[in-house]
């Protein structure tokens, strides 16, 4: 190609891209031009469903638009959120992201999935977590992280723990502990955390790793003991109960629910995204029906919230191996 007319070619790429990076801005600054779907991979009317909702009633409240839920459960929560990455990344579709599918699947199952945790998405909000707690018969004689791990040590296995299931946080909470005390106790999963807890109550297993807020209320009229929480520090309306770390053991596990996109969400409109998401939790009435659920305000930058995961992919990776989510 002549000189003359490679210059004319170069300027010509280069203006069509200078178009495409401004209609692209204009876009972004006419966001949301049109209803947002929030994909909870969930079915309804559990935990999730009600964080779905209450995102997308944020969202729609604070960026004056419609957003809808879009309920799309399945092989515990791969097909809504393998849904979520293969849509366009423009900002109307978003996924209710939850430890299950960003961080135990993925670590415990690494290579399977028809979707990239890390590279296939877009960090917008972390909107809450929630600890999980140990809890014992009142009657237990076990009253601490201590006098659980010596027992266990004692007599391998004959302490019988409940959970919502296998492959579930709760159920990991405990293999983590395994792992980092050597304690060998006997796992029964149930059909989600309230059977579990009402098997605890019944005098069916010894122990129960439950969702705090599954727990909290039998301990406070005496029915269950709490041994400890899994937060960094000692929860507001649990005072006496104790952190796994306060027992001697490193261990920090949440529950939690965040928003993603699809890769390549414009920054802009996942800047947009995050700001409504963070309004909307300062908000006294959004705390109150987080706390319903079990979980706590999280706000962070989307950076924090990278990198929170990828500490979680790590924790969870430490059971590759170790745990079958058979």
């Amino acid at each position: 190609m002549p000189p003359f007319q490679a210059v004319v070619a170069r300027r010509s790429l280069l203006g069509a891209a200078a178009g495409l990076g401004l209609a692209r801005t204009a876009r972004a600054q006419d966001f949301p031009s049109r209803p947002i779907r929030v994909i909870v991979p969930f079915p309804p009317g559990g935990s999730a469903d009600a964080a779905g909702r209450l995102v997308a009633e944020l969202l729609g409240r604070h960026l004056n638009t419609q957003a809808v839920v879009d309920n799309r459960a399945g092989a515990a929560g791969v097909i809504g959120t393998r849904a979520a990455a293969e849509s366009r990344p423009d900002g109307y579709t978003l996924l209710l992201s939850t430890p299950s599918t960003f961080s135990i699947l993925p670590a415990l199952r690494s290579g399977e999935l028809p979707f990239d945790p890390q590279r296939g998405f877009s960090p917008v909000a972390m909107v809450g977590r929630g600890p999980f707690a140990l809890a014992v018969p009142p009657d237990s004689p076990l009253r601490s992280i201590a006098d659980l791990l010596a027992a266990a040590r004692a007599r391998p296995g004959a302490i019988a723990f409940g959970s919502a299931g296998i492959g579930t946080t709760p159920h990991l909470v405990v293999e983590l502990l395994r792992e980092r005390s050597g304690a060998d106790l006997t796992h029964v999963p149930f059909r989600g955390g309230a059977p579990a807890v009402t098997a605890l109550l019944g005098g069916q297993i010894q122990m129960v790793s439950a969702f705090i807020s599954e727990v909290a209320p039998f301990a406070a009229d005496n029915r269950v003991r709490l041994l400890a929480v899994t937060s960094d520090q000692r929860q507001p309306g649990l005072p006496d109960v104790p952190t796994l770390r306060e027992g001697g053991i490193d261990l920090e596990v949440y529950a939690w629910f965040g928003l993603h996109g699809p890769a390549g969400v414009p920054a802009p409109v996942v800047a947009r995204l995050h700001q409504a998401i963070a309004t909307g939790l300062a908000e006294p009435a959004t705390q109150q029906r987080l706390a319903a659920l079990g979980i706590n305000p999280a706000p962070m930058s989307t950076a924090d919230f990278a990198a929170s995961q990828l500490r979680e992919l790590e924790l969870y990776g430490r059971l590759r191996g170790r745990v079958t989510l058979e």
